[in-house]
């Protein structure tokens, strides 16, 4: 995993690509997602030889958690 510092003030200008981490430190398989804010980032870490068993869908996630919000 690598990363870069952009700044787009003026012109676009971004650094040297630095080393976050190896695959090898984490086992990491490239199934990510970053954080809106880029500040987070969620990876996906399996046992190897491990595979899923379930897969859970969420359906109008979005309504349920305005729901929620409006019980309280």
């Amino acid at each position: 995993m690598m990363v870069v510092d952009v700044n787009t003030a003026e012109v676009f200008r971004a650094t040297r690509e630095r080393q976050v981490f190896t695959s090898k430190d984490l086992g990491f398989r490239g199934e990510f997602d970053v954080s809106t804010d880029g500040k987070r980032f969620l990876m996906v870490h399996r046992e190897p030889g491990s595979w899923p068993t379930q897969l859970d869908v969420v359906l109008n996630c979005l309504e349920d958690l305005q729901s929620a919000k409006n019980v309280h």
